[in-house]
């Protein structure tokens, strides 16, 4: 056994807390973001791909909803609202 290898430590490409392969498997699931924000950052960075000037996003209590970006003079259709973003009237 190699004497620089101290097995009660975690390995360096282990992630903290763990010191073992299976102490990775038996980790708490991390708090991810809410989908919502994830989905409109993900349209932001598209939007500046494209060299969009504009980006408008439809109300989420519209029935049909789209998502459209300006490049230049000329508006393109993105997409539409995921069904599950849509907000329902009390």
């Amino acid at each position: 056994m190699n004497p620089f290898v101290n097995l009660k430590k975690r390995g360096v490409a282990l992630p903290s807390g763990c010191k073992d392969l299976i102490d990775v498997l038996h980790r708490p699931k991390r708090q991810g973001e809410e989908p919502a924000r994830i989905f409109i950052r993900l349209l932001l960075m598209q939007a500046h791909e494209h060299g969009a000037t504009e980006l408008l996003i439809g109300s989420a209590l519209a029935p049909e909803s789209t998502i459209t970006e300006k490049v230049g003079v000329t508006s393109f259709h993105v997409s539409a609202l995921p069904p599950d973003f849509r907000f329902e009237r009390s």
